[in-house]
């Protein structure tokens, strides 16, 4: 069977559509782009004269069905493939060789087999014929294409091609990029697929979920009105690291500023107003008329209540990097903001100079060997009193004596009134100095037995000062 034109290809996969589904038809053209609405029972005939008529070029068709000649998902019909766009020749590789990897290593294993593999001029489109559905089967048929997605984005993988009102170009039409027609280069023997059965081979299980007993400690940082404001500043902060060249993704950033602007302003008109002021900004701005149209789906979802946009989808949307991430509020991956937590967490451990509790103890506890040190004290009597071995005590005298390879400063001591007792000078880190000035040692920090003998009530404290 010959599955180079389009009536052909196109009345397989539309076949068991009724005679109430359209199908959406988009024409490219130099000066205009024209969109069309036929019914999937007149497809095969209306396109057969339309290829006599004309050689076109630049011809788009969606796979899935509307109940009325909108395109879009509220208008979703009938489900009938699942597809993905492989633009291969952005990672440098050839068709042919992608062609045969799939072949011999992942069609069959990692993914189902395509019913049809297409020449799309400068890369692939690999198409999975299934039963038709209807639209209330969105939700399996989105995990199902996510799936693919996934598993064949080492080989270019469009992440902009996935949702079900998506246009693919028309076997038999010419590639006005490249001047070749697209073409059917495999059409394989399978059966269309039932979506339950693709569920169960190749979709992952779900996890469990373990209800928690306890109330959550976690702390939300944002409302639902300061996380639009906070996705707002985010967009326009991408917009400058990137020097406004949103050349892939301007139509999607658009759609999600106007949609924040709407949440936040509360005026559709003054948000169209802010959308159109931002598409001004861009290297290559898109005509007004195109922005109106590509984001007014952002205004019909504001009066239906709003759409769950998660933070993964607007960055795979826009293809935010981890570096840029970095510079970003919301608009963060799971890998962002495990850094940000650790950090955090680091941070509030340690008290205003630096140092942790720990770090804090052991400085207290140096303050009292280097007084009683300074006394003129044994370390065995020191070890005692401080509640310590022997050896870590002369680990601590050691580090007061000879410091730690940081700046060093000179100390002074003298006695205090009444007390005397040989000058001497040690070095230490400007650190310890200054917990040694702050910790000055009492007989309540001092343990009140050791092996049995009771500790003196030496309470004379030393005065410890830098030295120039």
């Amino acid at each position: 069977m010959d599955f180079q034109t389009a009536p052909d290809i196109l009345g397989i996969i539309h076949a068991k559509n009724d005679k109430k589904s359209f199908v959406g038809l988009l024409h490219l053209q130099p000066r205009r782009t024209t969109n069309y609405a036929l019914n999937s029972s007149l497809l095969q005939s209306r396109l057969s004269s339309y290829f006599q008529r004309r050689n076109p070029s630049d011809l788009y068709c969606t796979l899935n069905t509307f109940f009325r000649p909108v395109r879009n998902l509220d208008s979703l019909r009938w489900l009938n493939a699942l597809y993905i766009d492989l633009d291969c020749y952005k990672l440098g590789l050839r068709k042919d060789s992608v062609l045969y990897e799939l072949e011999q290593d992942w069609f069959g294993r990692s993914i189902p087999t395509p019913s049809f593999v297409i020449d799309s001029g400068r890369g692939l489109y690999l198409i999975w014929q299934i039963e038709p559905v209807p639209s209330m089967a969105l939700p399996l048929w989105s995990a199902l294409q996510n799936r693919l997605f996934k598993q064949l984005k080492p080989f270019g993988a469009d992440p902009n091609a996935t949702d079900a009102a998506r246009v693919l170009r028309v076997p038999g039409s010419i590639n006005s990029k490249t001047g070749t027609m697209v073409s059917v280069l495999r059409a394989y023997p399978v059966p269309p697929y039932q979506l339950k059965d693709l569920k169960t081979d190749y979709l992952p299980p779900l996890p469990q979920k373990h209800k928690k007993h306890s109330a959550s400690k976690r702390r939300y940082l944002y409302n639902a009105h300061s996380l639009y404001h906070a996705r707002i500043r985010d967009l326009e902060k991408l917009c400058e690291l990137r020097k406004y060249r949103m050349k892939n993704c301007r139509e999607y950033l658009l759609f999600l500023y106007r949609y924040y602007q709407c949440l936040v302003l509360h005026d559709e008109s003054a948000a169209l107003q802010e959308t159109m002021e931002l598409n001004q900004k861009f290297f290559e701005p898109l005509p007004a008329g195109e922005v109106t149209a590509c984001t007014r789906s952002a205004q019909k979802y504001y009066r239906k209540g709003g759409i769950k946009l998660t933070a993964a989808k607007i960055i795979e949307w826009l293809g935010i990097s981890h570096q840029e991430q970095q510079q970003l509020q919301t608009l963060i991956g799971s890998t962002e903001k495990n850094r940000r937590s650790c950090a955090r967490k680091k941070s509030a451990r340690r008290n205003k100079n630096g140092l942790t509790s720990r770090e804090l103890h052991k400085q207290s506890i140096l303050a009292c060997v280097y007084w009683y040190l300074s006394k003129g004290y044994h370390k065995t009597v020191i070890a005692e009193r401080v509640g310590k071995s022997v050896k870590m005590v002369e680990k601590y005298i050691r580090e007061i004596r000879e410091g730690v390879g940081i700046p060093r400063a000179r100390l002074r001591i003298r006695p205090a009134h009444g007390t005397r007792f040989k000058r001497s000078s040690y070095t230490l880190e400007k650190s310890t100095v200054q917990a040694l000035s702050n910790h000055s040692p009492s007989p309540t920090s001092w343990p009140k037995k050791r092996r049995g003998r009771e500790m003196d009530n030496e309470t004379s404290p030393c005065i410890i000062g830098i030295t120039s």
